[in-house]
């Protein structure tokens, strides 16, 4: 072990002899030659005047000298032969749009497009998109530059460019996200009534009950308000210069009103219409139109109301017509319209005027109502929002009334009562809405409540149910119905009262039977509501069955005269063949 040792130490010994040998012949050369200036050092071995320490290409191109043209980061390498990166900015000249820009580069210099120039003070073009800085709103975003709808997402990832209220389309459909109903199916987007079906799937698009199959608009519930305006008798009716007016109006063939002005005691009065005067109309009537048909006639009729025949007043200007006929087109007329009829374009004598105003509107936009009413000297008013898909369902159920068995009004009675309808929602909000407005206008007694709930009901315009000959029909309305309407004939204002009151607690009931005005009037059929009133006095009828000793009070809801009508007032001469229904049974 110890001659291994020391054959290991003698080599170590031999290399340091070695090292120091060789140390010492290369300081002695360099010492050699610093003292002998007859020796030349080459520092620029491819004189291109650069020298060896910097000259990036030392042994390169000959025959060259560096200079700003030739070697623009003087960089010691020929820029045309030898220098790929000519301003020495880290970008191949083959790439570099500004090969001979600036050198030396701030540590925070941006080149976004790394096209070699700096973006703040070389690139007018900072994303390489092909538009200039200047006019890119997206300099840094090779993908955008500009926002046509400035909705502030850039025109190349925005699905509606021009659209400043969309910008993507998740399904695919062409209806922006923020519009689309259903954005995450691409076979809806709209639901127009609002029911969560589609307007694809749905077989109803603006639920009026009617198919959309059948609806000549399926986006549209089409009605119109018709008001009359005034009329001008031209000549003396029955040579007086007083003419007894009435008009009567038709829509399709089918009666909306005559225009009997009705006294406190029911005794039909007409319009005393002086001649040569013009004379403002209070008549507005709010009409559905039927979504199965688009054309819809208007027909109105002017009469000058005699003892025996009734003279016809001509205000058409057609020689061949007396009545003003107007056809309204429910597709393509969303504008008002107002409609001038003058007579005596026809020179055929009993010559008057009438001026009319069509407002067509959309009913399922309709949802606010106003009605105004006087009780006991004071004028109310309640806005009320009505639910139009409410109404939609009252108005597609049967309305009609069979009679073809029926041997008295006990035998019909039953369907008119079903049109009554206390348990409804909307009826029971509205009634302790006027119960309220009744408290706290100092009506607080159960009488009062009631004669105040009375007088809403009654101010509700009157509208006879006849048919185009004028014999009187059948169409009771439920309550939503009149009110949405704000019109309706006796059974329509029964049933409107009794759902109200009966809402609240009250015992009441539905009555029908006939009725006459006066001894000489002829009897009508007729419909009243009676109400269960203790401690008060007047006319009325004991029930039936169960309740035949409880005393109802005669309540006529067609209209209401304040200062003339009241619970247990009867306006009529005489009654007869009447038939009692409790609803609350």
């Amino acid at each position: 072990m110890s001659d291994r040792l020391e054959s290991n130490y003698d080599k170590v010994t031999l290399a340091i002899g070695l090292s120091g040998l060789i140390l010492f012949s290369i300081l002695g050369v360099g010492i050699y030659l610093l003292l002998d200036d007859t020796v030349e050092i080459d520092t620029d071995w491819d004189d291109d005047g650069v020298l060896n320490a910097v000259d990036s290409c030392s042994e390169g191109e000959i025959g060259w000298i560096s200079s700003t043209e030739t070697d623009y980061d003087q960089d010691g390498c020929n820029d045309a032969l030898e220098d790929p990166d000519d301003d020495n900015d880290g970008v191949h000249d083959n790439l570099d749009n500004c090969p001979t820009g600036i050198m030396d580069w701030p540590a925070l210099s941006i080149d976004v497009d790394q096209d070699g120039c700096i973006d703040v003070n070389e690139d007018l073009d900072d994303d390489n998109d092909g538009v200039n800085d200047s006019e890119d709103l997206y300099p840094l975003d090779p993908n955008e530059w500009a926002d046509s709808d400035s909705d502030s997402y850039p025109d190349n990832s925005d699905a509606f460019p021009y659209d400043p209220s969309e910008w993507s389309d998740y399904d695919g459909d062409g209806t922006g996200d923020n519009s689309d109903v259903f954005p995450f199916d691409g076979t809806e987007w709209a639901d127009h009534d609002g029911d969560g079906i589609g307007d694809n799937l749905d077989s109803d698009d603006d639920n009026d009950g009617i198919i959309d199959d059948y609806d000549v608009d399926d986006f549209r519930d089409a009605a119109i308000i018709l008001s009359l305006d005034s009329i001008i008798i031209f000549q003396d009716m029955d040579f007086e210069d007083i003419t007894e007016m009435y008009l009567c109006i038709y829509l399709n063939g089918e009666s909306i009103d005559c225009t009997y002005s009705q006294s406190a005691f029911f005794v039909n009065s007409y319009y005393d219409i002086q001649t040569n005067v013009l004379t403002q109309l209070p008549f507005e009537y709010t009409l559905d139109l039927d979504e199965t048909q688009r054309y819809h006639t208007i027909l109105i009729e002017a009469y000058d109301d005699d003892a025996l025949f009734d003279d016809e007043i001509d205000i058409n200007p057609d020689p061949d017509e007396d009545a003003l006929e107007y056809i309204f087109d429910s597709v393509t007329m969303f504008d008002d319209v107002s409609i001038y009829s003058d007579g005596r374009e026809d020179s055929n004598g009993d010559d008057g005027a009438l001026n009319i105003s069509i407002e067509p509107f959309d009913m399922a936009t309709q949802s606010i109502f106003d009605y105004y009413w006087n009780f006991d000297s004071n004028q109310y008013h309640l806005e009320k929002v009505l639910n139009y898909t409410t109404y939609s369902y009252y108005r597609s159920l049967d309305h009609s009334i069979d009679w073809s068995n029926a041997e008295s009004y006990d035998d019909v009675i039953p369907q008119y009562a079903r049109f009554s309808t206390p348990d409804a929602p909307y009826v029971q909000e509205l009634a302790l809405e006027l119960k309220n407005m009744s408290i706290q206008s100092g009506y607080t007694t159960n009488v009062e409540i009631a004669e105040f709930i009375y007088s809403f009901v009654g101010a509700i315009p009157y509208q006879y149910d006849l048919d185009s000959a004028g014999n009187t029909t059948e169409k009771p309305k439920y309550p939503i119905e009149m009110l949405y309407e704000n019109g309706g004939d006796c059974e329509d204002a029964s049933a409107l009262y009794i759902s109200l009151v009966e809402s609240l607690g009250y015992d009441a009931a539905l009555m029908v039977g006939q009725v006459k005005a006066s001894e000489d009037d002829e009897w009508g059929g007729h419909a009243w509501a009676v109400i269960n009133m203790p401690d008060l006095t007047g006319e009325g009828f004991y029930g039936e069955g169960e309740k035949v000793d409880v005393y109802f009070y005669f309540v006529e809801t067609t209209g209401y005269y304040d200062g003339n009508s009241g619970i247990g007032q009867n306006p009529w001469y005489e009654m007869t063949n009447t038939s009692f229904y409790d609803i609350g049974v």
